[in-house]
């Protein structure tokens, strides 16, 4: 599967707060970015990240104020690598638009 590969490759760019929130919250954010994302060169790193960020949100009612914040952080970082993976290649991009069509 190719979420699959993409959560992998994410996983590795992160830096060490992804222990902090584990493997199944990390691969939750990238399905939710993944899902966001556009397969163009001109992706909108911040519409991902707000759109992301609130549904996060949206899912974690009642979480702490610092949880919160936390998250941000780690949304972020995850679609700034999401990002730099697209524009890395074209092959990269038709993977993404494949990976969209896949039920996730």
């Amino acid at each position: 599967m190719i979420i699959d590969q993409i959560n992998e490759h994410v996983w590795s760019k992160l830096s060490f707060r992804k222990h902090l929130a584990g493997r199944i919250i990390i691969n939750r954010i990238v399905a939710r970015a993944v899902r966001r994302a556009s397969g163009t060169q001109s992706i909108r790193e911040r519409g991902v990240v707000l759109d992301v960020t609130k549904e996060t949100r949206q899912d974690e009612v009642g979480m702490g104020f610092i949880l919160g914040i936390f998250l941000s952080i780690l949304i972020t970082e995850v679609v700034k690598i999401l990002v730099a993976w697209i524009k890395e290649r074209q092959e990269n991009r038709a993977l993404l638009l494949l990976c969209q069509k896949e039920k996730m």
